[in-house]
């Protein structure tokens, strides 16, 4: 843990500036993902913080590691 570094111009550390979408699940499927994904960027965008990269973003792992 010594050797991790967070820039100084870290908003999210500086300000606390977060942003969270809720995702509805049934069945297995995250449903309006699309919309979702359209939503946080854009709330990133108003934020002016960058949008996380779309391979973090894949709901199935956390679906299928919650068993949904």
């Amino acid at each position: 843990m010594r050797d991790l570094m967070l820039p100084l111009d870290d908003r999210g550390f500086a300000y606390g500036d977060g942003l969270f979408e809720t995702v509805l699940v049934r069945d297995g499927q995250a449903l309006l993902w699309e919309a979702h994904l359209a939503r946080l960027a854009e709330g990133c965008a108003r934020l002016g913080l960058p949008p996380p990269p779309r391979w973090r973003l894949d709901p199935l792992p956390l679906v299928c590691a919650g068993g949904l």
